[in-house]
Protein backbone atom coordinates (compact mmCIF):
# COMPACT_ATOMS: atom_id res chain seq x y z
CA UNK A 1 0.00 0.00 0.00
CA UNK A 2 1.58 3.53 -0.84
CA UNK A 3 1.39 6.46 1.34
CA UNK A 4 -1.85 7.85 -0.02
CA UNK A 5 -3.18 4.87 0.75
CA UNK A 6 -2.13 4.30 4.26
CA UNK A 7 -3.48 7.95 4.86
CA UNK A 8 -6.87 7.09 3.48
CA UNK A 9 -7.21 3.83 5.60
CA UNK A 10 -5.68 5.96 8.66
CA UNK A 11 -8.60 8.17 8.61
CA UNK A 12 -10.80 5.82 8.40
CA UNK A 13 -10.00 3.52 11.32
CA UNK A 14 -9.43 6.93 13.40
CA UNK A 15 -13.73 7.82 12.11
CA UNK A 16 -14.37 4.36 13.12
CA UNK A 17 -12.74 4.23 16.87
CA UNK A 18 -13.90 7.74 17.48
CA UNK A 19 -17.75 6.23 16.42
CA UNK A 20 -17.27 3.26 18.64
CA UNK A 21 -16.13 5.23 21.23
CA UNK A 22 -18.92 7.63 21.39
CA UNK A 23 -21.38 4.75 21.23
CA UNK A 24 -20.13 3.61 24.25
CA UNK A 25 -19.92 6.95 25.95
CA UNK A 26 -23.29 7.72 25.12
CA UNK A 27 -24.93 4.38 25.91
CA UNK A 28 -23.43 4.34 29.04
CA UNK A 29 -24.94 7.18 30.03
CA UNK A 30 -28.24 5.89 28.75
CA UNK A 31 -28.00 3.05 31.06
CA UNK A 32 -26.74 5.50 33.97
CA UNK A 33 -29.62 8.03 33.47
CA UNK A 34 -32.16 4.92 33.61
CA UNK A 35 -30.74 3.38 36.77
CA UNK A 36 -31.45 6.74 38.46
CA UNK A 37 -34.95 6.51 37.25
CA UNK A 38 -35.64 3.70 38.57
CA UNK A 39 -33.89 3.85 41.42
CA UNK A 40 -35.72 7.44 41.96
CA UNK A 41 -38.84 5.74 41.29
CA UNK A 42 -38.60 2.51 43.86
CA UNK A 43 -37.59 4.66 46.93
CA UNK A 44 -41.28 6.27 45.94
CA UNK A 45 -43.05 3.03 45.14
CA UNK A 46 -45.24 3.13 47.67
CA UNK A 47 -46.33 6.66 46.34
CA UNK A 48 -46.45 5.80 42.76
CA UNK A 49 -48.40 3.69 40.68
CA UNK A 50 -46.62 1.20 38.31
CA UNK A 51 -48.67 2.61 35.21
CA UNK A 52 -46.53 6.03 36.49
CA UNK A 53 -43.74 4.27 36.60
CA UNK A 54 -43.88 2.64 32.62
CA UNK A 55 -45.11 6.14 31.72
CA UNK A 56 -41.84 7.81 33.12
CA UNK A 57 -39.66 5.29 31.49
CA UNK A 58 -41.26 5.52 28.01
CA UNK A 59 -40.91 9.13 27.60
CA UNK A 60 -37.36 8.94 29.40
CA UNK A 61 -36.39 6.71 26.22
CA UNK A 62 -38.44 9.10 23.67
CA UNK A 63 -36.57 11.13 24.92
CA UNK A 64 -33.04 9.27 23.96
CA UNK A 65 -34.59 8.62 20.32
CA UNK A 66 -32.97 11.16 18.38
CA UNK A 67 -29.38 10.19 19.89
CA UNK A 68 -30.24 5.76 19.24
CA UNK A 69 -31.29 6.59 15.85
CA UNK A 70 -28.39 8.59 14.82
CA UNK A 71 -26.05 5.91 15.68
CA UNK A 72 -28.60 3.75 13.94
CA UNK A 73 -27.92 6.02 10.65
CA UNK A 74 -24.07 6.31 11.34
CA UNK A 75 -23.97 2.25 12.26
CA UNK A 76 -25.67 1.65 8.52
CA UNK A 77 -23.14 4.31 6.88
CA UNK A 78 -20.20 2.16 8.03
CA UNK A 79 -22.11 -1.53 6.90
CA UNK A 80 -22.75 0.06 3.51
CA UNK A 81 -19.23 1.13 3.23
CA UNK A 82 -17.85 -2.75 4.57
CA UNK A 83 -20.18 -4.10 2.23
CA UNK A 84 -19.42 -2.33 -0.82
CA UNK A 85 -15.64 -3.52 -0.33
CA UNK A 86 -16.28 -7.03 0.27
CA UNK A 87 -17.78 -7.02 -3.32
CA UNK A 88 -14.95 -5.39 -5.22
CA UNK A 89 -13.66 -8.53 -7.01
CA UNK A 90 -9.96 -8.04 -6.98
CA UNK A 91 -7.71 -10.12 -9.64
CA UNK A 92 -4.56 -11.35 -8.91
CA UNK A 93 -1.15 -11.79 -11.39
CA UNK A 94 1.26 -14.60 -10.57
CA UNK A 95 4.46 -13.47 -9.97
CA UNK A 96 7.37 -16.04 -10.75
CA UNK A 97 10.37 -14.75 -10.64
CA UNK A 98 13.59 -17.67 -10.79
CA UNK A 99 16.62 -16.09 -8.96
CA UNK A 100 20.34 -17.44 -9.00
CA UNK A 101 22.00 -16.74 -5.97
CA UNK A 102 25.95 -16.65 -6.19
CA UNK A 103 28.28 -18.64 -4.64
CA UNK A 104 32.02 -18.96 -4.54
CA UNK A 105 34.63 -21.42 -2.70
CA UNK A 106 36.54 -20.17 0.45
CA UNK A 107 39.89 -21.01 0.83
CA UNK A 108 39.71 -23.20 4.01
CA UNK A 109 42.94 -24.82 6.05
CA UNK A 110 41.46 -28.49 7.65
CA UNK A 111 43.61 -30.60 9.60
CA UNK A 112 41.43 -33.39 8.33
CA UNK A 113 39.39 -33.72 4.99
CA UNK A 114 37.30 -37.01 5.37
CA UNK A 115 33.71 -36.50 6.23
CA UNK A 116 32.78 -39.59 5.23
CA UNK A 117 29.90 -41.91 7.01
CA UNK A 118 28.81 -38.77 8.77
CA UNK A 119 25.44 -39.81 10.59
CA UNK A 120 24.70 -36.41 11.77
CA UNK A 121 25.50 -33.04 12.89
CA UNK A 122 25.15 -33.04 16.60
CA UNK A 123 24.53 -29.17 17.11
CA UNK A 124 26.17 -25.85 15.99
CA UNK A 125 26.78 -22.96 18.56
CA UNK A 126 27.32 -19.25 17.79
CA UNK A 127 30.87 -19.39 17.97
CA UNK A 128 31.45 -21.59 15.27
CA UNK A 129 31.98 -24.56 17.45
CA UNK A 130 30.61 -27.77 15.47
CA UNK A 131 30.35 -31.40 16.65
CA UNK A 132 28.94 -34.12 14.05
CA UNK A 133 29.30 -37.37 14.56
CA UNK A 134 31.31 -40.33 12.44
CA UNK A 135 31.79 -43.87 13.04
CA UNK A 136 30.70 -44.23 16.53
CA UNK A 137 32.90 -41.04 17.49
CA UNK A 138 31.65 -37.26 17.89
CA UNK A 139 34.32 -34.95 16.09
CA UNK A 140 34.24 -31.27 17.73
CA UNK A 141 35.52 -28.56 15.34
CA UNK A 142 36.43 -24.94 15.35
CA UNK A 143 35.92 -22.54 12.06
CA UNK A 144 37.42 -19.70 12.88
CA UNK A 145 37.80 -16.62 9.77
CA UNK A 146 41.26 -15.15 9.56
CA UNK A 147 39.71 -12.46 6.67
CA UNK A 148 37.36 -12.25 4.46
CA UNK A 149 38.87 -14.92 1.82
CA UNK A 150 40.58 -17.59 4.16
CA UNK A 151 38.93 -19.68 6.89
CA UNK A 152 41.08 -22.06 9.21
CA UNK A 153 39.13 -25.58 10.65
CA UNK A 154 40.57 -27.24 13.50
CA UNK A 155 39.53 -30.30 15.17
CA UNK A 156 39.40 -29.76 18.90
CA UNK A 157 38.07 -32.61 20.19
CA UNK A 158 37.20 -36.23 19.47
CA UNK A 159 34.50 -38.25 21.90
CA UNK A 160 34.24 -41.84 21.30
CA UNK A 161 31.30 -42.02 21.34
CA UNK A 162 27.89 -40.63 19.80
CA UNK A 163 27.31 -37.87 22.24
CA UNK A 164 23.53 -36.05 21.80
CA UNK A 165 24.35 -32.40 22.80
CA UNK A 166 27.68 -30.13 23.27
CA UNK A 167 27.27 -26.77 24.70
CA UNK A 168 30.29 -24.61 25.74
CA UNK A 169 30.33 -22.61 29.21
CA UNK A 170 33.51 -20.26 28.95
CA UNK A 171 36.94 -21.86 28.25
CA UNK A 172 34.61 -25.46 28.98
CA UNK A 173 32.89 -27.84 26.40
CA UNK A 174 30.11 -30.05 27.49
CA UNK A 175 29.68 -33.42 25.83
CA UNK A 176 26.50 -35.14 27.57
CA UNK A 177 27.89 -35.70 31.19
CA UNK A 178 31.72 -34.86 30.15
CA UNK A 179 33.38 -31.21 30.92
CA UNK A 180 36.68 -30.56 28.56
CA UNK A 181 38.94 -27.92 29.02
CA UNK A 182 38.77 -26.50 25.74
CA UNK A 183 42.36 -25.46 26.04
CA UNK A 184 44.19 -28.51 27.31
CA UNK A 185 41.23 -31.13 25.90
CA UNK A 186 41.57 -33.38 29.01
CA UNK A 187 38.37 -34.02 31.42
CA UNK A 188 37.84 -31.60 33.88
CA UNK A 189 34.57 -33.28 35.63
CA UNK A 190 32.08 -36.23 35.29
CA UNK A 191 28.40 -34.86 35.80
CA UNK A 192 26.72 -37.14 38.08
CA UNK A 193 22.87 -37.08 38.46
CA UNK A 194 20.08 -39.15 38.91
CA UNK A 195 18.27 -38.56 35.54
CA UNK A 196 20.01 -39.10 32.14
CA UNK A 197 21.78 -35.76 30.56
CA UNK A 198 20.20 -35.30 27.10
CA UNK A 199 20.36 -31.13 26.62
CA UNK A 200 22.38 -28.30 28.05
CA UNK A 201 23.02 -24.42 27.71
CA UNK A 202 25.09 -21.84 29.07
CA UNK A 203 22.36 -19.23 30.76
CA UNK A 204 24.76 -17.23 32.24
CA UNK A 205 28.79 -17.32 32.33
CA UNK A 206 29.49 -20.19 34.71
CA UNK A 207 25.87 -21.40 35.07
CA UNK A 208 24.75 -24.11 33.15
CA UNK A 209 21.16 -25.65 32.71
CA UNK A 210 20.45 -29.30 31.52
CA UNK A 211 17.47 -31.08 30.02
CA UNK A 212 17.12 -34.77 31.30
CA UNK A 213 15.87 -37.48 29.36
CA UNK A 214 12.11 -38.13 30.90
CA UNK A 215 9.44 -36.20 33.06
CA UNK A 216 10.55 -33.00 30.97
CA UNK A 217 12.79 -32.18 34.04
CA UNK A 218 15.67 -29.14 34.00
CA UNK A 219 18.26 -28.66 36.28
CA UNK A 220 20.61 -25.82 37.05
CA UNK A 221 24.60 -26.19 37.78
CA UNK A 222 26.98 -23.48 38.70
CA UNK A 223 31.05 -24.30 38.28
CA UNK A 224 33.10 -23.60 40.86
CA UNK A 225 36.62 -23.76 39.43
CA UNK A 226 36.94 -27.47 39.83
CA UNK A 227 33.01 -28.88 39.21
CA UNK A 228 29.79 -27.97 38.08
CA UNK A 229 28.12 -28.12 41.30
CA UNK A 230 24.20 -29.16 41.24
CA UNK A 231 22.18 -26.10 42.44
CA UNK A 232 18.41 -27.05 41.74
CA UNK A 233 16.27 -28.74 39.39
CA UNK A 234 12.02 -28.82 38.71
CA UNK A 235 9.63 -31.19 36.57
CA UNK A 236 7.92 -29.05 34.18
CA UNK A 237 4.30 -30.34 33.61
CA UNK A 238 2.32 -31.00 31.74
CA UNK A 239 4.56 -32.62 29.06
CA UNK A 240 5.73 -35.70 29.82
CA UNK A 241 8.88 -36.24 28.04
CA UNK A 242 12.45 -35.17 27.15
CA UNK A 243 13.86 -32.02 27.04
CA UNK A 244 16.54 -31.32 24.48
CA UNK A 245 17.49 -28.65 21.26
CA UNK A 246 17.83 -26.10 24.31
CA UNK A 247 18.68 -23.13 22.66
CA UNK A 248 19.44 -19.30 23.84
CA UNK A 249 16.68 -17.04 22.87
CA UNK A 250 18.61 -13.72 21.96
CA UNK A 251 15.68 -11.49 22.47
CA UNK A 252 14.98 -11.84 26.01
CA UNK A 253 17.43 -12.16 28.88
CA UNK A 254 17.75 -15.53 30.57
CA UNK A 255 15.38 -16.83 27.90
CA UNK A 256 15.54 -20.43 26.26
CA UNK A 257 14.04 -22.17 24.34
CA UNK A 258 13.85 -26.00 24.17
CA UNK A 259 12.10 -29.33 22.42
CA UNK A 260 9.41 -30.74 24.80
CA UNK A 261 9.26 -35.00 23.91
CA UNK A 262 8.50 -34.81 19.92
CA UNK A 263 6.23 -32.71 18.81
CA UNK A 264 6.46 -29.16 21.42
CA UNK A 265 8.65 -26.32 21.85
CA UNK A 266 8.40 -24.14 25.08
CA UNK A 267 9.88 -20.79 26.03
CA UNK A 268 11.64 -20.51 29.15
CA UNK A 269 11.79 -17.27 30.80
CA UNK A 270 14.22 -18.57 33.73
CA UNK A 271 14.44 -16.79 37.37
CA UNK A 272 17.92 -17.24 38.30
CA UNK A 273 17.59 -16.40 42.06
CA UNK A 274 14.30 -19.20 42.63
CA UNK A 275 14.76 -21.25 39.71
CA UNK A 276 11.45 -23.26 40.54
CA UNK A 277 9.46 -19.56 39.79
CA UNK A 278 10.55 -20.79 36.10
CA UNK A 279 7.85 -19.58 33.61
CA UNK A 280 7.25 -21.77 30.31
CA UNK A 281 4.76 -20.73 27.75
CA UNK A 282 4.26 -23.60 24.43
CA UNK A 283 5.29 -21.72 21.75
CA UNK A 284 4.90 -24.39 18.58
CA UNK A 285 2.77 -27.97 19.51
CA UNK A 286 1.09 -30.17 17.06
CA UNK A 287 3.86 -30.57 14.93
CA UNK A 288 5.11 -34.33 14.64
CA UNK A 289 8.70 -35.55 14.64
CA UNK A 290 10.63 -31.94 14.69
CA UNK A 291 13.66 -33.01 13.52
CA UNK A 292 15.42 -29.22 14.92
CA UNK A 293 14.09 -25.62 14.52
CA UNK A 294 15.36 -21.80 14.53
CA UNK A 295 13.19 -19.21 16.17
CA UNK A 296 13.52 -16.11 13.87
CA UNK A 297 10.99 -13.69 15.68
CA UNK A 298 8.63 -13.09 18.18
CA UNK A 299 6.15 -14.60 16.10
CA UNK A 300 7.96 -16.58 13.68
CA UNK A 301 9.88 -19.54 14.07
CA UNK A 302 11.26 -22.50 11.16
CA UNK A 303 10.91 -26.31 11.93
CA UNK A 304 12.67 -29.03 10.36
CA UNK A 305 10.59 -32.26 10.17
CA UNK A 306 11.19 -35.61 8.38
CA UNK A 307 11.29 -34.33 4.55
CA UNK A 308 9.89 -31.20 5.15
CA UNK A 309 10.44 -27.32 6.60
CA UNK A 310 7.96 -25.59 8.38
CA UNK A 311 7.70 -22.05 8.31
CA UNK A 312 5.28 -21.18 11.87
CA UNK A 313 3.38 -18.51 13.92
CA UNK A 314 4.18 -18.72 17.22
CA UNK A 315 1.37 -16.15 17.98
CA UNK A 316 -1.31 -18.14 16.80
CA UNK A 317 -0.20 -21.54 16.85
CA UNK A 318 -0.19 -22.34 13.27
CA UNK A 319 1.84 -23.21 9.83
CA UNK A 320 2.29 -20.52 7.67
CA UNK A 321 3.59 -22.78 5.33
CA UNK A 322 5.11 -26.23 4.68
CA UNK A 323 7.94 -26.64 1.92
CA UNK A 324 9.24 -30.25 0.82
CA UNK A 325 12.62 -30.91 1.30
CA UNK A 326 15.17 -33.90 0.77
CA UNK A 327 17.00 -35.32 4.02
CA UNK A 328 19.87 -32.69 5.38
CA UNK A 329 22.57 -33.18 8.11
CA UNK A 330 21.36 -30.49 10.18
CA UNK A 331 18.30 -29.11 8.24
CA UNK A 332 18.18 -25.22 8.16
CA UNK A 333 21.34 -24.46 7.57
CA UNK A 334 21.48 -21.53 5.49
CA UNK A 335 19.69 -18.29 6.51
CA UNK A 336 20.41 -14.37 6.88
CA UNK A 337 21.19 -13.42 10.57
CA UNK A 338 18.00 -11.26 9.43
CA UNK A 339 15.37 -13.44 7.85
CA UNK A 340 14.20 -10.40 5.92
CA UNK A 341 16.61 -9.69 2.50
CA UNK A 342 16.58 -5.97 1.03
CA UNK A 343 13.01 -6.42 -0.78
CA UNK A 344 11.53 -7.27 2.96
CA UNK A 345 10.73 -10.72 1.30
CA UNK A 346 11.17 -13.47 3.72
CA UNK A 347 13.81 -16.47 2.84
CA UNK A 348 15.42 -19.71 3.91
CA UNK A 349 18.01 -21.78 2.25
CA UNK A 350 17.92 -25.57 2.78
CA UNK A 351 19.17 -28.99 0.87
CA UNK A 352 16.37 -29.70 -1.98
CA UNK A 353 16.52 -32.39 -4.77
CA UNK A 354 20.11 -32.77 -4.48
CA UNK A 355 20.33 -28.92 -4.82
CA UNK A 356 20.47 -25.33 -2.53
CA UNK A 357 16.63 -24.21 -2.83
CA UNK A 358 15.81 -20.78 -2.23
CA UNK A 359 12.52 -21.08 -0.34
CA UNK A 360 10.24 -18.03 -0.53
CA UNK A 361 8.79 -18.26 2.88
CA UNK A 362 5.64 -16.08 2.32
CA UNK A 363 4.56 -17.30 -1.28
CA UNK A 364 5.23 -14.10 -2.95
CA UNK A 365 6.62 -15.80 -6.22
CA UNK A 366 10.40 -15.93 -5.98
CA UNK A 367 12.11 -19.05 -6.30
CA UNK A 368 15.73 -20.37 -7.09
CA UNK A 369 18.75 -22.23 -6.32
CA UNK A 370 22.05 -21.38 -5.22
CA UNK A 371 24.84 -21.71 -8.22
CA UNK A 372 27.87 -23.33 -7.77
CA UNK A 373 26.44 -26.36 -5.21
CA UNK A 374 24.66 -28.93 -6.69
CA UNK A 375 25.26 -32.01 -5.20
CA UNK A 376 26.34 -30.87 -1.93
CA UNK A 377 25.20 -31.33 1.50
CA UNK A 378 25.29 -28.45 3.97
CA UNK A 379 27.38 -29.21 7.19
CA UNK A 380 26.82 -25.67 9.06
CA UNK A 381 26.36 -21.95 9.10
CA UNK A 382 29.02 -19.98 10.38
CA UNK A 383 27.71 -17.02 12.61
CA UNK A 384 28.08 -13.27 11.35
CA UNK A 385 28.46 -10.75 14.23
CA UNK A 386 27.95 -8.33 11.52
CA UNK A 387 24.04 -8.34 10.75
CA UNK A 388 24.58 -5.93 7.71
CA UNK A 389 27.56 -8.46 5.92
CA UNK A 390 25.80 -9.05 2.36
CA UNK A 391 27.66 -12.71 3.00
CA UNK A 392 26.79 -16.27 4.69
CA UNK A 393 29.72 -18.54 5.00
CA UNK A 394 28.59 -22.14 5.28
CA UNK A 395 30.45 -25.71 5.22
CA UNK A 396 29.73 -28.00 2.80
CA UNK A 397 30.41 -31.40 2.11
CA UNK A 398 31.40 -31.98 -1.62
CA UNK A 399 30.65 -34.62 -4.02
CA UNK A 400 34.07 -36.44 -2.85
CA UNK A 401 32.89 -36.59 0.36
CA UNK A 402 35.31 -33.44 1.30
CA UNK A 403 34.48 -30.10 3.32
CA UNK A 404 34.78 -27.50 1.89
CA UNK A 405 33.65 -24.08 2.38
CA UNK A 406 31.29 -21.86 0.66
CA UNK A 407 30.51 -18.26 1.10
CA UNK A 408 26.81 -17.13 -0.12
CA UNK A 409 25.50 -13.62 -1.31
CA UNK A 410 22.16 -12.53 0.18
CA UNK A 411 21.00 -10.70 -2.50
Amino acid sequence: MDSRGEAINQKIQKKFETFIKQCERSSNNVVKGLEQKLSAQKEGSERVSEASIVNNVQSFFQQQKPILDNFETQQSLFLNYFESIDKIQLTYQEVNIDIQIQSEEILCSFNQTSFEDVNRVVTELPINIFAYSQKGQTKIIELKQVNDSIVRCTEKLIVNREVQYITVDQDRILCDDSVYSMNSLCVLDIIKFSDEIVGGIQIRPGKVIFGHNKSSKMSIWQWTGTKYQFLKKKQFYPTNGAITLMKAFPLREDCITVKCGDHQIKLFQINMIKFGLTQQTIICSGVKHIYDYRVISEDKMLLSTAGFVVYYDIKYQTKVNVFQTTETLSSLMIMPQSISNSTGLEYCLVDSQKKIQYFDLQEQGLKGSVEGMDGMRLIAQMSNEDPNSKKIIVMCQNKSGQLCLRQILKE
